[in-house]
């Protein structure tokens, strides 16, 4: 099956393979929307997101907060 296979066929395969797995590991976890935060700090939640252009003043940053940190903004 991988008789014949050049240099760049392996690099392609590797490639292909190597996304594949992330695909797998990484979309799912992010793949449920987030809970929007009741609070700008996200105080008694575990994970939320706040919407700067929803929430709030309509102005600033929107953020994931995840165990009382911002993680990520966006």
């Amino acid at each position: 099956m991988f008789e014949g296979m050049n240099r760049s066929d392996w690099l392609s395969l590797s490639l292909t393979v190597t996304v594949a797995a992330l695909m797998m590991f990484v979309v799912p976890r992010f793949a449920e929307p987030l809970p929007l935060c009741e609070h700008e700090d996200g105080s008694g939640q575990s994970t939320c997101m706040w919407d700067a252009t929803r929430q709030g003043n309509g102005r600033g940053l929107s953020y994931i907060i995840r165990d009382g940190r911002v993680v990520e903004y966006l």
